[in-house]
Parts: structure tokens; C-alpha cells; sequence
């Protein structure tokens, strides 16, 4: 296993999973979207 200090120096690597988790948030709100507003409230 790596280190956390070498895990912070991969930080193309944070920068990728950073933009795919923003990708995956997306699609989540989108769905969110489709369903009745006062469901989430």
C-alpha cells in the first residue's frame, strides 16, 4: 500500500478522480431531477 504522503504527490491522479466523481455527481442530480421535488425535502 502507499503512503499518504506519496498518495498527495499523485496529484494528476486526485485531479482524474476528482473529475470523475463530479461526472458520477451529475448523473446522480440529473436523476434527482426526474423525481417530484418535495421527495427530496
Amino acid at each position: 500500500m502507499l503512503s499518504p504522503v506519496q498518495n498527495f504527490d499523485d496529484r494528476d491522479e486526485w485531479r482524474l478522480l476528482a473529475e470523475e466523481l463530479s461526472l458520477v455527481s451529475e448523473r446522480i442530480m440529473s436523476q434527482h431531477i426526474d423525481m417530484p421535488v418535495h421527495h427530496w425535502r
